[in-house]
């Protein structure tokens, strides 16, 4: 009977330990997603600020076109990303 009463407290914290265990993988999985998210979305916007900027200094274009691009994505950037651009 104490071997029974043992086993089934060993088996009943070893539920537990797994239960929580799998809460916070399933916490972290959703984080790395999150950021995964992100990642891709300063990455777009990067490459779309770098194509906004050729196209500023690319030789007869109106310079207006390009410079309202370059400077509604920097806007963007900075704006999503507050921490990424304040290295002064």
């Amino acid at each position: 009977m104490i071997f029974g009463a043992a086993t089934l407290v060993a088996v009943g914290a070893a539920a537990f330990f797994l239960f929580q265990t799998e809460q916070q993988i399933a916490r972290l999985k959703s984080t790395l997603r999150a950021f995964d998210g992100r990642a891709r979305e300063a990455t777009t916007a990067l490459a779309d600020l770098r194509v906004a900027q050729q196209a500023y200094v690319a030789e007869g274009k109106a310079s207006t076109t390009g410079c309202r691009k370059s400077r509604a994505f920097t806007y963007r950037l900075r704006v999503r990303w507050p921490r990424c651009g304040n290295h002064r």
